[in-house]
């Protein structure tokens, strides 16, 4: 694991302490003493003034330090080195040691290297002579140095060991979490199943799909299960969404890339959404950027899931995504199995199965009514119940779990089912309660489906007529069936609520426009913007209308400041002034509830350049004065380089625009002009630097590069080439509001290596795996046999 020791941390003589006290374990020697404050000679250490044997340089810079100014001053120190050398007459054999507290990557290793070589030949036998940050956090988690690291308080007793083990543990808490309600001895090890398993443990990436329903998440789950389960096998899972690729990236990166005998698995489950596709152009990006990580290691391993309608959706109304399936996903790669594809054999054991787990929870009682109504279907046509077109495991799963309250025979039941699959959850709904199925259908107006339980309280008791309705036994009711629990945190595990299944959420869809007198009342009776937004699928005018004049009737008023502002604009709201504007700014973070695709802010400055109201425009551009305010703009989580450069053109189209009135000149004639354009240049320059530092990035760049056109055949690929198109593009300024930046802003020492790294590795072959499962091979292939025998 990467301590990320922070030496730098130190004060210089607290470093040159240090840095003498590893060298005398490093180069075993008895002592080394260093000089007080003061010319130096370039000498931080060494063992004999008169005739020595080690020499050492310390450096103290911050970990950020660029590695261009590094090298010119490691350089100037080892021309002071010569002239003592010369001056003093010593004899050429001492070692020369540096040690810093910053990382060098191996371009600028070499650099110094060559460089020492000429100017004190012989002095550096090896690359062990120079100590840097990786080479620091290397020494710190072996016995020798330990007590040096915690003398200067780089490292606590065994804190690298117990900060992974804490982080591991807490993963490994996840994964049993995850599989807590799975129980394997009631899966089906279908032909799919076992090419799935194959496909992820051979490639490392697997995309399960099919319609609603059909077992997706569930065997996405049995693989996960066996992959848990592998003797001499370690992995850990855990299930995340899109959203959360990036944290994945850098768990992956701290706590398994160094760790080869221990491997994550990662689960993206219904990864493009549950019902609908639901995702951004900016997540597609980062599918990719996963699937490149993935292609570049060998213990982590993805495997994603999607309804099959989601994913033809995605592909047809997103290039980008349709580009990355035909390259990552096509099935010339063998990277995809469709789940629905069962045989009837199969089928069989998904409905006798789905019978064992609901007979394994009963009382006795109702183990044996369970066992009158199974013998109902064996003495039916079963075949017509497993051949049927409408066969699902979901469905199956559900008719079973409902199976005991229904009075008609068996087989009838589940015929009737599968002919008519909406009536199964008809008449379930039609059972409950009138405030029950206003709670239902109220959560299906929060967004996403998921809202707290106390926003649904709320909301519910706003258009439910019995005053007694006992909301905690409503609640209880519906735990399990139609709604769950959301685990949120440790301090409040059960906050959130949504529906129990992706189905259900189909199922309310459709009711509410089968009630719309009751979406109507629900509507008109909403205390969160939320509802309205989600009911009317915003932007539209009457949520328009409600956050230009009726904002403060809502409860979550402050989570749509956004938004507001939006349509006071829109709407040329004659109320709103530059009083009320300045504090609507002043609270707004950022936030755009409207879609995941938009940026808040940027949405906001877009709306006010495009409004005719110069006075307001001015308003904004005084605001900018503040250095707060602009530092809020630009320092947003979701900030990213487009984003960046699109607020920059609006900002300046809108001072342009108030400098064409003379009787409003703003302080600024142009966007360069203004106080505190330095923020909005450095925010750039650290974007830039952070894709050019970016480990995925490089890849990105890398694979999508025809590095061919590159190709020379004397020195191969040209990195340089890569490189100068790749800063280049980011630089790019049509507009000209930022032609004050170059490309000498930036260190691209890293870029350079990490591509070259990549395109050195993209031909190697997958490492075969010494682990194997071993399926199940009793299966049967006679129907009769599986369902036709008691319980």
């Amino acid at each position: 694991m990467d301590i990320r020791i922070r030496a730098d941390m130190l004060s210089t003589d607290e470093f040159e302490n240090f840095a003498i006290e590893l060298a005398q374990i490093q180069f075993n020697k008895n002592k080394l003493h260093g000089f007080s404050e003061g010319t130096d000679e370039g000498i931080d250490g060494i063992d004999d003034i008169l005739c020595p044997s080690i020499i050492l340089q310390a450096k103290r810079w911050h970990v950020d330090r660029k590695q261009r100014s590094a090298i010119t001053l490691l350089k100037n120190e080892v021309d002071k080195i010569v002239k003592k050398k010369e001056k003093e007459n010593w004899a050429a054999n001492f070692k020369y040691v540096i040690v810093t507290s910053m990382n060098l990557n191996p371009k600028s290793l070499a650099e110094i290297r060559k460089y020492i070589d000429e100017k004190l030949p012989g002095s550096m036998g090896s690359d062990n002579c120079i100590i840097f940050g990786k080479t620091l956090n290397e020494l710190a988690s072996k016995k020798a140095f330990k007590e040096v690291f915690e003398k200067y308080e780089l490292l606590q007793p065994d804190l690298s060991k117990i900060l992974h083990e804490e982080k591991i543990e807490a993963i490994s808490y996840e994964s049993r979490d995850y599989f807590k309600d799975f129980d394997m001895k009631y899966f089906v090890e279908t032909d799919v199943f076992e090419k799935g398993y194959q496909i992820l443990r051979d490639k490392h990436l697997l995309l399960i799909s099919g319609p609603a329903g059909s077992g997706k998440t569930t065997t996405t789950a049995a693989i996960g299960h066996i992959f848990n389960n592998i003797p001499n096998f370690n992995v850990s899972l855990i299930c995340r969404s899109i959203k959360d690729i990036s944290s994945v990236i850098e768990i992956y990166n701290s706590e398994f890339r160094n760790s080869p005998d221990h491997a994550l698995l990662v689960v993206l489950d219904d990864f493009l959404g549950h019902n609908d596709l639901e995702i951004g152009d900016n997540d597609f990006s980062e599918i990719k950027k996963l699937c490149s990580v993935v292609s570049a290691t060998d213990n982590l391993y993805v495997c994603l899931n999607s309804r099959t309608q989601i994913l033809q959706n995605a592909k047809a109304i997103n290039t980008q995504f349709h580009s990355l399936f035909l390259e990552k996903f096509d099935q010339s790669k063998s990277l995809v199995v469709d789940v629905s594809d069962y045989s009837l054999i199969e089928k069989a054991n998904i409905l006798r199965k789905n019978f064992e787990k609901k007979y394994s929870v009963l009382t006795e009682s109702q183990k044996m009514l369970l066992g009158h109504k199974y013998d109902e279907l064996r003495k039916e046509e079963y075949y017509k119940i497993v051949s049927h077109n409408n066969f699902s495991p979901r469905l199956i799963e559900t008719v079973i779990q409902n199976i005991l309250s229904m009075q008609t025979n068996t087989f009838d039941y589940m015929l009737s089912v599968l002919e008519n699959p909406q009536d199964l959850y008809t008449n379930l709904f039609d059972k409950l309660k009138k405030d029950e199925q206003y709670l239902l259908l109220t959560l299906a107006t929060f967004q996403d489906n998921c809202t707290s339980k106390q926003n649904l309280v709320q909301a519910v008791e706003t258009i439910q007529n019995d005053d007694s309705f006992n909301f905690e036994k409503a609640f209880e009711k519906l735990d399990g069936s139609w709604i769950k629990y959301l685990k949120t945190d440790i301090i409040s595990p059960y906050s959130l609520i949504q529906f129990y299944n992706p189905s259900i959420i189909d199922f309310i869809n459709f009711k509410k426009k089968e009630l719309h007198l009751v979406e109507k009342k629900i509507l008109a009776h909403a205390i969160f913007l939320e509802q309205i937004m989600t009911i009317e699928s915003a932007p539209h005018d009457h949520f328009m209308q409600e956050l230009a004049y009726n904002w403060e009737n809502y409860i979550d008023k402050k989570n749509f400041i956004g938004e507001k502002i939006y349509s006071e604009l829109k709407l040329n709201n004659p109320n709103l002034n530059s009083t009320n504007f300045i504090f609507l700014l002043a609270e707004y973070t950022g936030d755009w509830n409207l879609s995941t695709k938009e940026i808040g802010w940027l949405k906001v400055i877009q709306a006010i350049q495009s409004d005719g109201n110069k006075k307001l425009q001015l308003t904004f551009i005084d605001q900018l004065k503040q250095r707060d305010f602009t530092s809020k703009i630009i320092h947003i989580p979701n900030m990213d380089l487009d984003t960046l450069n699109s607020i920059g053109k609006s900002i300046s189209i809108i001072i342009n625009n108030v400098n064409q009135n003379s009787d409003l000149p703003s302080e600024f004639s142009s966007f360069k002009e203004m106080e505190h354009y330095d923020l909005f240049k450095s925010k750039k320059i650290d974007l830039i630097q952070e894709l050019l530092d970016d480990y995925d990035f490089a890849n990105e760049t890398a694979y999508g590069h025809y590095y061919n056109h590159y190709y020379d055949d004397e020195i191969g690929i040209n990195i340089n080439h890569i490189t100068e198109e790749t800063v280049y593009k980011l630089l790019d300024d049509p507009d000209g509001i930022w032609n004050d930046l170059d490309i000498v802003e930036f260190e691209t020492d890293s870029f350079e290596y990490n591509v070259s790294d990549y395109l050195e590795k993209e031909n190697r072959e997958w490492s075969e795996d010494d682990y194997d499962f071993s399926f199940n091979s009793d299966r049967t292939t006679d129907i009769s046999s599986v369902i036709d025998k008691p319980l």
